[in-house]
């Protein structure tokens, strides 16, 4: 798995909502249910979300010393790990196109349907409307730019939008 994405901050712009001069346990306590909310919500399944977490901190906690933004640091652990698990699935699943697909289904049709989107679209979408995440916060979180957060949530609502049979209504 690739480390996080490191982020310059301009003054007045900051992703630290709690962790900033506090304790490693502090910032367990504090992040790791959002954490697994946000990983659950990406990766579609809560015992997959648990363990990329898991290993966030794990990474987080190797580095903490030098890491200046706990939470930022972590989130984007966090994200990265949910694309580098989508991508492994992707591979596992496309060497085991013979076999039968999961029977595993989800109750809920948007959460499946937000599924089948592209990781960074998920990603975007997931931070914008779930963690009430900025354009700007978006892409230091994901490492673009910020129109290209636009785009991406933007592709991906219509995306959702035809799945659900919505046709487009806002």
């Amino acid at each position: 798995m690739r480390d996080p994405i490191e982020v310059e901050f301009d003054e007045g712009f900051s992703v630290e909502r709690v962790g900033a001069g506090r304790s490693f346990e502090d910032v367990y306590s504090d992040q790791f249910l959002p954490m697994v909310r946000l990983a659950t919500l990406m990766c579609g399944r809560p015992e997959v979300a648990r363990d990329i977490v898991q290993d966030s901190f794990v990474k987080l906690h190797m580095k903490w010393a030098g890491v200046e933004h706990p939470c930022a640091y972590l989130r984007s652990s966090v994200v990265n790990g949910c694309r580098s698990r989508a991508r492994w699935e992707r591979r596992r699943q496309g060497r085991a196109n013979a076999r039968e697909q999961s029977t595993e289904q989800s109750p809920d049709e948007l959460f499946d349907v937000l599924s089948t989107l592209p990781s960074r679209q998920r990603a975007a979408i997931v931070l914008k409307y779930y963690e009430q995440r900025t354009e700007n916060e978006i892409a230091a979180i994901l490492g673009c730019r910020p129109g290209t957060v636009g785009s991406l949530v933007s592709r991906g609502l219509t995306s959702l939008r035809s799945a659900l049979g919505d046709g487009g209504a806002s």
